[in-house]
C-alpha cells in the first residue's frame, strides 16, 4: 500500500478516487474527494469558502479530464422535531426555464425526482437538463418546524426565494 503525505493539492489515490487536502485539519480547513469513472465524476464535500472551492476546483480540472464537468448533486434534508414526519410532505423536482414568449405555469418540461411525505431524506442527483432544480415542501403539523438542506456540489441559490435575501452568491457549497 503506498503512503501519501499530508501535503496540500490533489493527490491520487487509485481506481479514479482522488484527495484534496488542505493541511493543517484545523477549523474551516476540511479535505474533499472525487471520484471519476470515464467522462464522469463527483465531487465529495466542498471548501469552507468560495476561495478555497475555486481554487480547488481549478486544481483538479488542471490534473482530471472529467472534472471539468462535476455534474452531481449530494443532498440531505431533515425536520428535526417534527411530531408526525407523516404531516410533512415534500417534492423534488426540475424544470427548465420558460423559452421567450412561452413565459406562464406550464412553459418547459417538468420532472419530479421524489414526491412523499416523511421529516427526512437524502440522495443524489445528476441534473437531466439545464434548469431549476429543487424542492417544494408543506408542513400540514400546525406547529413551525424549520428545514435543514445539505448539499455538495455546483448549483446557484436564486435571490429572494424563500430563506434567501435578495442578493447571493453563486458558486460552491456545503450547506
Amino acid at each position: 500500500m503506498a503512503k501519501w503525505q499530508f501535503t496540500k493539492g490533489l493527490h491520487d489515490i487509485g481506481n479514479g478516487c482522488h484527495a484534496y487536502l488542505q493541511p493543517d485539519g484545523g477549523w474551516g480547513w476540511s479535505n474533499a474527494g472525487l471520484i471519476t469513472d470515464g467522462d464522469r465524476s463527483l465531487l465529495v464535500d466542498t471548501l469552507f469558502d468560495l476561495k478555497l472551492t475555486r481554487e480547488m476546483l481549478g486544481t483538479m480540472r488542471d490534473a482530471v479530464p472529467a472534472a471539468k464537468s462535476i455534474g452531481t448533486l449530494v443532498y440531505s434534508w431533515e425536520v428535526p422535531g417534527v411530531g408526525n414526519p407523516e404531516s410533512f410532505y415534500t417534492e423534488f423536482h426540475g424544470h427548465t426555464e420558460a423559452a421567450p414568449g412561452k413565459e406562464g405555469a406550464h412553459a418547459g418540461d417538468l420532472m419530479f425526482y421524489e414526491k412523499a411525505a416523511g421529516s427526512k431524506a437524502s440522495g443524489s442527483l445528476i441534473a437531466p437538463w439545464q434548469g431549476i432544480h429543487g424542492w417544494y415542501w408543506q408542513n400540514k403539523s400546525g406547529a413551525p418546524v424549520t428545514v435543514r438542506l445539505r448539499m455538495s456540489g455546483f448549483y446557484e441559490l436564486i435571490p429572494g426565494q424563500a430563506g434567501l435575501p435578495a442578493t447571493s452568491n453563486s458558486g460552491a457549497s456545503d450547506e
